[in-house]
C-alpha cells in the first residue's frame, strides 16, 4: 500500500493493525523512503474529545467524491451521540463502542477516515457515518488514540 503526502508524492506503507469494531486502522511509512526521497511533512496533534463542547466549531477533511483536499467546516451538534447496539447501525455492527462526535460539517463518500478538527488543527475525531438528510458523526480521539497505541 502506498499513502499520498500533502507536496502529493506517494511513499509505500504498511498496515501495523485494525480493530474490527471502529474499522480503524494504523498504518506505519517507509521513513527509509522517506529519508532517501528528502521527503518532510507535519503530523497532526490529537486533542482531547472529551473536552469538546455542542457548538464547538471542527472541520472535516478529506478526498469526498475523489476530490483531494476538500475541508467542510460545522459545529458539534452533540459531542455524545449514542446509536442503540443491539442491532447495529443500519446493519453495521457496531460492538461495544457507541459513543460517537455528532457534527453537521458535511461528510460525504471519501470523507469517512479523514481527520476531524479543531480550529487549533488539533484531531478530534475521525470521519466516519453519514445518514442522508440527518447527521453526521465522528469517531471521538479518545478511542481512536487507545486502538492506535494497542495496535502499533
Amino acid at each position: 500500500m502506498s499513502i499520498t503526502l500533502p507536496s502529493l508524492e506517494r511513499v509505500d506503507a504498511k498496515l501495523v493493525g485494525w480493530d474490527h469494531w471502529t474499522d480503524l486502522a494504523l498504518i506505519r511509512l517507509d521513513l527509509a523512503e522517506v529519508k532517501r526521497r528528502g521527503l518532510s511533512f507535519q503530523h497532526a496533534a490529537f486533542g482531547d474529545s472529551e473536552a469538546l463542547f455542542p457548538g464547538e466549531t471542527v472541520y472535516a477533511v478529506g478526498t469526498p467524491y475523489g476530490l483531494t483536499r476538500t475541508v467542510t467546516r460545522g459545529i458539534i451538534s452533540n459531542n455524545r451521540r449514542y446509536f442503540e447496539d443491539r442491532e447495529g447501525v443500519q446493519g453495521y455492527e457496531t460492538g461495544s463502542f457507541n459513543t460517537w462526535l455528532q457534527t453537521d460539517a458535511a461528510i460525504n463518500p471519501g470523507n469517512s477516515g479523514g481527520p476531524l478538527v479543531t480550529e487549533d488543527g488539533k484531531v478530534v475525531g475521525i470521519n466516519s457515518r453519514a445518514y442522508v438528510g440527518a447527521t453526521t458523526s465522528g469517531l471521538p480521539s479518545r478511542p481512536a488514540w487507545r486502538i492506535a497505541s494497542s495496535t502499533a
